[in-house]
């Protein structure tokens, strides 16, 4: 006979909005994930619903070489310079408990520990804020000559092209040239503050 997990199958898709900052020894997050959870059950009926759930806490947090974690919670990841992928795993059981009645319920009477050798995984990104000043490309708050030294090592560039920044390219056209440096050179000068 097949089990119940051979005939239940489950695809979460979404969408994450909002931030995760980090200061000092304190993980800041305030963000909805959005999930729509497909679920083919039995004689091949497809099965939708939508499940919201929102995450808001300061806590402390310690780093290991695989894991965040933050008070009971741990997550992977792997960070760039600029983004950050939280990957975060569930049992299917606690998935499907999300759905709403009556397959909640039918979830719920399975064992709890059913589905635990086959966890799903929540991949969470967030990138980092784009500076509110346009050519403020080192982020100091200031448009200066070490922003005017970043904008010229990729003048020419194009999309496509390793030297390209979408960020440079002030005038968004796919390519880092006069106009991007006129629109520079009327940001010169200016700050965050003013």
């Amino acid at each position: 006979p097949r089990s119940l997990q051979e005939v239940l199958q489950a695809e979460v898709r979404g969408e994450v909005t909002g931030t995760v900052d980090f200061k000092g020894n304190r993980m800041i997050a305030d963000f909805t994930v959005e999930a729509l959870i497909q679920t083919e059950f039995l004689l091949k009926k497809v099965i939708e619903a939508k499940a919201e759930d929102t995450l808001q806490f300061e806590e402390a947090y310690t780093v290991d070489q695989e894991k965040i974690v933050v008070g009971e919670q741990s997550f992977r990841y792997t960070a760039t310079e600029d983004s950050l992928h939280l990957v975060k795993s569930f049992s299917l059981n606690e998935i499907l408990s999300l759905l709403p009645d009556p397959l909640g319920s039918m979830v719920d009477m399975a064992a709890p520990d059913f589905f635990v050798e086959d966890p799903l995984q929540l991949r969470m990104s967030f990138s980092k804020e784009k500076p509110s000043l346009p050519g403020d490309f080192d982020g100091d708050g200031i448009v200066n000559t070490s922003d005017f030294l970043i904008f010229v090592a990729a003048f020419g560039a194009s999309r496509g092209e390793a030297a390209f920044d979408e960020e440079l390219d002030l005038v968004p056209d796919g390519i880092i040239g006069i106009a991007d440096f006129l629109a520079f050179i009327d940001q010169f000068g200016k700050t965050s503050n003013s």
